[in-house]
């Protein structure tokens, strides 16, 4: 005579995990002391000096950006009389 199966039994899930992830909902325990040692160690900027960093880098970086979107136009230009 044939034996009969043995059913498998799942255990029920009882929500446990085998890593801690109360993290998931924000960071870590160790991200928020080192977020607050780098914050603790920045330097203090006032309002006209933060508004004198962004005009400076504006002027830096404004002609470069205003090259790539001229070679970018160009470019564009080009291959449209091209395509005619």
């Amino acid at each position: 005579m044939k034996e009969k199966k043995k059913k498998t039994v799942y255990k029920e899930d009882t929500g446990e995990t085998i890593y801690n992830m109360s993290f998931l909902d924000g960071m870590t325990p160790e991200e928020e002391e080192e977020l607050d040692k780098k914050k603790r160690n920045r330097p203090l900027v006032t309002g006209g000096e933060r508004w004198a960093m962004i005009k400076a880098a504006i002027v830096v970086y404004g002609p470069v950006l205003l090259c790539c979107v001229l070679a970018f136009g160009l470019a564009a230009l080009l291959l449209y009389l091209f395509l005619i």
